[in-house]
This record gives C-alpha cells, sequence and structure tokens, in this order.
C-alpha cells in the first residue's frame, strides 16, 4: 500500500528551485520519521547494537551494495564500505567494538588527510581488517575471561598503533626531498602524525545517538548483528537506487501550471505525518467563519477523513514507537518525530500547501 498526496499552492507558481529545496526537506524529513519508526520496530535484544554515521549519506553515490540486506563484516569488502560511510557511533556509549573501531576509523582519516596534503599515498585499506581483526580478538579474549567489564586496554590501543605506525613509516619514504626545506617539511609531517596517533582526543567521538540523528540532514542508521559479526542498513531504500519499496517517498507528477501542483507517493508510514497536517488544517478551518454551512461541511470532512486514516493507522499497526518498551528510547524516538512531524506542518504551510485543495488517498 501507498499513500498519495495531492497537494496544490494557493498562490502561485514556484520556481525550480524552490520546489527543488521544498521536495528536499520533505523527503529529509519523511526519511526521519521513517527511521524513527524503523528503529521502534526493532525488537532490542543482547545480541544487537543501534549506531548512526557522524556524516550525512552522499545524494552523489548510488551506495549499490545496500542491496544486500545484510553485510558480514569478516568479508573486508564490507569493512572498508563501513569506513566509507563514515564514523559509526553506537547508540550505546559504553560499546566496545564500536568505540575502538570509529576511533581508529577517525585516526585513518586524519592520517590521510595529513598525507594528501603532502601530495602522499593514502592509507592501504588493508589496515582495516588488520584493526578489526585485532579489536575482535581483544574482545573475545574478554568474553572468554569474563572481564566484560573492562572497556578499554592498553595493549590493544598499542598493537593497533604499531600496525598503522608501519604503513605511516612506508608511505613517509614516498616524501620527495629535493632541499633542506623539504627536510623541514618532512619533519613537520612526522611530527603531526606522531601527534595524531598518540595526541587524539577521544572525546570528539562522545556524541549522543539522537543529537547526531536530530542534526543531520540525511543520517544513516545500522544495526550491528553481534553473532553473526555483520550489519544493515536502516531504510535503505531511501539512500540506495538499488533498492525498491513502497516505503520509498516519490514524485509521481509535478505541474508548472499557476499555481504549481504536485502528486507525491509515500509509504504508509507518512500518516504519522499526513494525520496532524489534517488536524492543522481543520484547526484553521474551525477558526474561520463558525456559522458558514459551507465551512462546517468542509470541518466534518476533515473530521471523517482524520478518523479513517487513524483506523488504518490502528489497524495496519504501522505506528512502532508508543510500543517501545525502553523508556528512555521511546522517549527520544517520540521527541524526534513530533519535532519532524511538526516541521513538515511549518514547511507545508510556508509554502501554501495547507490548504483545502490537501488531498490524500490510500492506493492498495
Amino acid at each position: 500500500m501507498k499513500v498519495e498526496l495531492n497537494l496544490k499552492k494557493s498562490d502561485r507558481i514556484m520556481s525550480a528551485w524552490e520546489i527543488s529545496k521544498f521536495l528536499n526537506k520533505l523527503n529529509s524529513k519523511y526519511y526521519k520519521i521513517d527511521l524513527l519508526n524503523s528503529i521502534a520496530s526493532i525488537e532490542k535484544t543482547d545480541d544487537i547494537e543501534f549506531f548512526i554515521m557522524k556524516d550525512s549519506f552522499s545524494l552523489e553515490n548510488h551506495y549499490r551494495y545496500m542491496k544486500d540486506k545484510k553485510n558480514s563484516l569478516e568479508d573486508s569488502i564490507n569493512l572498508i564500505r563501513l569506513y566509507y560511510l563514515g564514523i559509526p557511533i553506537s547508540m550505546d556509549k559504553n560499546n566496545l567494538f564500536f568505540k575502538k573501531l570509529s576511533y581508529y576509523f577517525m585516526i585513518i582519516r586524519r592520517l590521510n588527510s595529513e598525507f594528501y596534503k603532502s601530495d602522499l599515498p593514502k592509507i592501504e585499506r588493508n589496515i582495516l581488517p588488520k584493526i578489526y581483526c585485532l579489536i575482535q580478538e581483544y574482545i573475545e579474549n574478554l568474553r572468554i575471561s569474563s572481564n566484560i567489564d573492562k572497556l578499554d586496554s592498553k595493549e590493544l590501543d598499542d598493537k593497533i598503533v604499531e600496525e598503522i605506525q608501519k604503513v605511516c613509516k612506508e608511505n613517509l619514504k614516498n616524501f620527495i626531498i629535493k632541499d633542506k626545506n623539504d627536510n623541514i617539511r618532512l619533519g613537520d609531517l612526522e611530527e603531526r602524525v606522531k601527534n595524531i596517533l598518540f595526541k587524539q582526543n577521544k572525546n570528539k567521538l562522545d556524541t549522543d545517538f539522537f543529537e547526531i540523528l536530530n542534526n543531520l540532514e540525511r543520517p544513516v542508521i545500522g544495526i550491528y548483528h553481534k553473532k553473526e559479526k555483520s550489519f544493515e542498513i536502516l531504510c535503505r531504500y531511501s539512500i540506495s537506487s538499488k533498492v525498491n519499496s513502497e516505503e520509498k517517498m516519490d514524485i509521481k507528477k509535478i505541474e508548472h501550471n499557476s499555481p504549481t501542483t504536485m502528486i507525491i507517493f509515500a509509504g504508509m508510514v507518512s500518516l504519522l505525518f499526513i494525520i496532524p497536517l489534517l488536524e492543522s488544517l481543520k484547526l484553521n478551518k474551525q477558526k474561520g467563519k463558525i456559522d458558514d454551512e459551507e465551512n462546517k461541511k468542509n470541518v466534518e470532512q476533515l473530521e471523517n477523513k482524520i478518523k479513517e486514516l487513524e483506523e488504518k493507522l490502528e489497524r495496519e499497526k504501522i505506528e512502532k514507537i508508543s510500543k517501545v518498551e525502553n523508556k528512555n528510547m521511546r522517549i527520544n524516538l517520540e521527541k524526534l518525530k513530533n519535532e519532524n512531524v511538526q516541521e513538515i506542518v511549518k514547511l507545508l504551510k510556508a509554502n501554501k500547501f495547507l490548504n483545502e485543495s490537501l488531498k490524500i488517498s490510500i492506493k492498495e
């Protein structure tokens, strides 16, 4: 099933730039609501961990590999793909696997930035599987020894830094020295590399999962399966051009008449913001000419439509957030969902789409 949303501006034609800006923001807010509801739909167990990347996904990347639901990190190509997605931050700040993996992802990125500025090759990607294996080996040793409270290990860090240092030394051999100034520049680079490896501020990664989700325009959220050592990306149909789903928002038609009209298809989760849209429209009508029979009829029609959609929402069990057992997670999800819903209401109001021409229908 899909929801068809018919929009018609109440004043004028929109420019191509305005249409693009409007659709980008609408899609971004819809995507976030879908993400939040998807998080809520997954039963949290000891075997899974939610994570979020520190940066938005790129609109230029097709993310073809996301056609596969799960990606095993035992396969180095999937680890490399995770690295290129960004820096993963766990919902659980004390999750040892992500604390270490994220930190060394950051280190490699910082080093590569320095090498790039000095026209040196980047660190070979095969360092990533080595780091991953060292972390997994350490976690397994903790499990066997039942010393799971030991979240940091100097021994582990020393081993990882030693591996990275080996690669850095090989990279630095490519630095071409033509005069004494080059010697100075090489010395400065070596010092910066040393500072990155030994004086990094780990607190840079001490950020909150929900804060990142709220701040990013196009967040990437995944689930890490501990036993399988694999990850999957939530709502990947909104990220990858290779994944199809009825939940993806699509533009069916845009007419550059005066005023501008649009027909948009969205998943059933869109009812979470469409019902508040109709509620807002009803409230506007009720503030109008109360004794006007036509106005009363419109309000009644809106009430009937809201009731119909609410029954559909309940019958199809679409809304998942209110069912989350963990109180703290439920509060965070509900807060962000409400904020994004209100942003959509404001968006339609600001662009003069929240009017009597608004039509909603369900396509089976």
